[in-house]
């Protein structure tokens, strides 16, 4: 069960009002929201690692924190072949890491209150190998 906190938009859970503290207040060089605000960008992982995610978290892994993202839905955006214009700041940005959930918006704090966690995908399955009375035939002593 995660923690929540209650905001305007309802409950909301304290990885996502963490996370939308951590990209307000992060230096723009290690990671900032884009120009439109509907996606953040990880610009320098090993700085978010190492000064950025202990600030908020028990931990200090990147993939951890990514993990978390994908069970609230957020979506890793890929750049396109055909997007492709400019060669050094593509080399520039070659190692960014840019997310994207259609609630998690600049300025819209609001909305955080709507981001459920995925609950489908990665919860435990209880599989029961026999009857559920003892001494039943079919039963697994």
């Amino acid at each position: 069960m995660s923690r929540r906190a209650t905001g305007r938009g309802g409950d909301v859970p304290l990885f996502l009002q963490k996370t939308y503290q951590m990209i307000e207040t992060c230096p723009d060089d290690v990671a900032s929201w884009s120009a439109d605000g509907r996606t953040f960008v990880v610009k320098d992982v090993p700085r978010f690692e190492s000064s950025v995610i202990p600030q908020y978290f028990k931990h200090s892994k990147f993939s951890s924190f990514v993990r978390q993202l994908n069970f609230y839905g957020f979506r890793k955006v890929k750049y396109s072949d055909s997007l492709r214009i400019n060669a050094d700041e593509d080399r520039a940005t070659a190692n960014y890491w840019r997310f994207r959930h259609d609630l998690f918006i600049r300025g819209r704090r609001d909305l955080l209150g709507e981001i459920r966690r995925n609950v489908g995908q990665g919860a435990p399955v209880l599989v029961r190998r026999g009857p559920a009375v003892p001494g039943a035939p079919g039963a697994v002593p």
